[in-house]
């Protein structure tokens, strides 16, 4: 690997849990899958018209409600799970040697605020951008300037 880029993805230490009703409370229906849709792109348009329709077909195939089922279990055993201050998660950035793109949306409701800025202080060769405007998944919000970022970075 000589390059990465995470788009919309923080690796989980700075999810905002007072905004995930609509993933944990999902149930296979059209409406339910339109608010988690709501919650990724801040465009209301026929794409994510498209993108419900698509993700609310994709999420009658087995295996994949149970996966977005996912952040509604908890580790087994009493008490919180070890490593919960995620040092680990830290230590692990602080060993990436190679260029990391890390692109977030400005209006991004499920991370917190400035998540690519708190990860890039743990990776040496760290750029960011925050896609103004932008959701959770900048590249459907904003696709030429997250395309325009990528091929910028890749050819740098």
């Amino acid at each position: 690997i000589s390059k990465a880029i995470s788009v919309g993805g923080s690796g989980g230490p700075f999810m905002r849990g007072d905004t995930y009703g609509p993933l944990r409370d999902y149930l296979p229906d059209k409406e339910g899958m339109r608010r988690i849709v709501e919650l990724m792109l801040s465009r209301r348009d026929a794409m994510m018209e498209e993108l419900v329709e698509e993700r609310y077909r994709k999420s009658l195939i087995r295996g994949h409600w149970e996966n977005l089922s996912a952040p509604r279990l908890r580790p087994p055993g009493p008490g919180p799970r070890e490593d919960s201050d995620n040092k680990s998660f830290f230590d692990g950035l602080a060993k990436i040697r190679v260029p990391v793109l890390l692109i977030a949306g400005s209006d991004d409701v499920l991370l917190e605020r400035g998540w690519e800025r708190q990860l890039a202080s743990h990776i040496a060769q760290a750029e960011t951008l925050r896609v103004e405007g932008a959701r959770h998944q900048p590249h459907f919000d904003a696709p030429d300037a997250v395309c325009d970022a990528i091929e910028s970075f890749l050819a740098a």
